[in-house]
């Protein structure tokens, strides 16, 4: 199947390129743009309105110092280096082929690899990295290197290439790693990021904002000595399946290999969400030390992604000292002064951005103490784990934090909940149902990162 309408590349000129629309688009696109000129002028009063006197709302502008990002010439494709399983007391590897395991390349001198039939179950205690059944090897490394002539499974998951397996940062546990060229990787993203039955425009949109994201966290964190990963398997990061995508995923990636989102000359971090509801959230506000440029800055957006279920959401109550609770377990864990609260009198957002989406919440407890959260701080500390009272159903977490909250007694409620995720970048319902509407794949990017261009990385 060849997915089309094609992406077009720029290589010098800074701006966007756009291919010939169909009449269906151009009639699409007619309406976009009438929807943003509407939505600029509401803007405009929308931001004069958040300047208020009295210690009122403000409008948030981040000044934030852009993080150093990856310029586009890479040169050659990358090696990703994905955290697979976390914290597992043993791992047990499979493939159709024998496993060779040894040191890694820093450690060579120390050890010689081995080969064994397939399955292996690795462990690690006090004095190494252990196999089981086999009573004369154990290897005293930092890490484990595990290759095979086929792709290696972790349970039920096949994965290509290699692993590398790493003390747990819990003692007598263990965290592996996939080592996978970047164009590898990103299929197996795509087929857990979105619906299979979703436009193959989608998929190629997706495919760019996936390689840019995964390139500038690779970037970011194979600079430091400590950190053996660069990103997780996890929706921490992006969600990775190894091998297991399909055909409309796997052609998406060949389609647009290599292809990145830049701003002068840099990568764009292809930050995404589900739902943004609305409004898009900024970069430098949702993140630590997130990019303050104009790809990545918030703002209202048409309705497009409003066949989400968490479009809008709520009302929905919570029990206060429960949310105390769960508010301060997420505050230890983080190393937050949030950790000291006492019971919630009161909760108010009191910085919003430019699209009026909630940048800062502030807390005040018994002790008349008043506590600080970002937007994305707020969420996940309302919906963190304490001791006692467990995960959270799904009816009762706060989707996004895009939302009005009010003390009410002993409760705290929830109202007016807009999108499902962070909100920056580009919004995955929204991109679904422009794709439907016949807009090509460039104009989506465009859309969702504004002034970003097309450029290939290697």
């Amino acid at each position: 199947m060849v997915l089309r309408p094609p992406i077009q590349v720029q290589n010098e000129v800074e701006g966007p390129t756009w291919s010939v629309p169909s009449r269906r688009s151009r009639r699409a696109m007619g309406l976009l743009f009438c929807s943003l000129v509407a939505l600029t002028a509401s803007l405009t009063v929308s931001l004069v309105g958040c300047q208020q006197n009295g210690g009122g709302p403000v409008a948030v502008w981040p000044k934030i110092l852009p993080s150093p990002l990856p310029r586009v010439s890479l040169g050659a494709e990358p090696t990703v280096r994905v955290r697979i399983v976390r914290r597992a007391l043993e791992v047990t590897l499979g493939s159709g082929s024998d496993l060779v395991i040894g040191p890694v390349a820093s450690q060579q001198d120390l050890a010689s690899a081995q080969r064994f039939a397939s399955p292996v179950v690795i462990s690690h205690d006090s004095r190494g990295f252990v196999i089981r059944g086999h009573q004369g090897v154990r290897w005293a490394l930092d890490a484990l290197r595990v290759e095979s002539a086929s792709p290696i499974t972790v349970g039920s998951v096949v994965y290509p290439q290699m692993l590398v397996i790493h003390p747990s940062s819990v003692l007598g546990k263990v965290d592996v790693v996939n080592h996978v060229s970047m164009e590898s990787y990103l299929p197996g993203v795509l087929e857990k990021e979105l619906y299979s039955s979703w436009e193959p425009g989608t998929f190629v949109a997706q495919a760019v904002a996936a390689r840019s994201y995964a390139i500038t966290e690779h970037y970011k964190h194979s600079k430091l000595a400590k950190r053996f990963f660069d990103l997780e398997s996890t929706t921490a990061s992006q969600a990775y399946v190894g091998l297991n995508a399909s055909s409309r995923a796997r052609e998406a990636v060949a389609q647009t290999r290599g292809l990145v989102l830049s701003y002068k000359g840099r990568i764009v971090p292809g930050y995404y969400s589900s739902c943004c509801g609305g409004s898009s959230q900024d970069a430098a506000i949702a993140f630590p030390h997130g990019p303050d440029i104009a790809p990545l800055r918030g703002l209202r957006r048409a309705g497009w992604c409003h066949q989400s279920k968490r479009y809008r959401w709520g009302p929905l109550s919570r029990e206060i000292d429960a949310l105390g609770r769960r508010m301060v377990a997420w505050a230890v864990k983080n190393k937050h002064p949030l950790a000291q609260l006492k019971r919630i009198v009161q909760i108010q957002v009191t910085k919003f951005n430019r699209s009026g989406r909630p940048a800062l919440f502030i807390v005040l407890d018994t002790t008349g103490k008043r506590y600080s959260l970002t937007a994305e701080s707020f969420r996940f500390a309302c919906n963190a784990n304490a001791p006692g009272l467990g995960k959270l159903k799904s009816h009762a977490k706060l989707y996004s934090s895009h939302v009005q909250v009010q003390v009410v007694g002993d409760k705290v409620q929830f109202t007016d909940g807009r999108g499902f995720g962070h909100g920056v970048g580009m919004c995955q319902f929204g991109a679904e149902a422009m794709a439907q509407n016949g807009i090509d794949p460039a104009q989506i990017l465009s859309y969702y990162y504004p002034q970003s261009i097309l450029r290939r990385a290697y």
